[in-house]
């Protein structure tokens, strides 16, 4: 936002026109979701890695009982 000095004077607060809104809340929900995704996905990543982990731990444990 910036701040404009009008015709009589006052000082006016430049905004986004009307119709620049939906254009906005759509790229705003884009972004939205592709944090989303990228979190979806991380924690995707680390479910899965300790998954991995778990077992491991468990197979080297039955190994050794073995």
């Amino acid at each position: 936002m910036t701040s404009t000095t009008g015709i009589h004077g006052q000082t006016t607060i430049a905004t986004w026109p009307q119709t620049q809104w939906p254009r906005m809340q759509r790229a705003l929900a884009g972004q939205v979701a592709l944090v989303r995704s990228a979190m979806a996905a991380a924690h995707a990543y680390e479910y899965a890695r300790t998954d991995a982990a778990r077992r491991q731990v468990m197979a080297d444990f039955i190994g050794s009982v073995r």
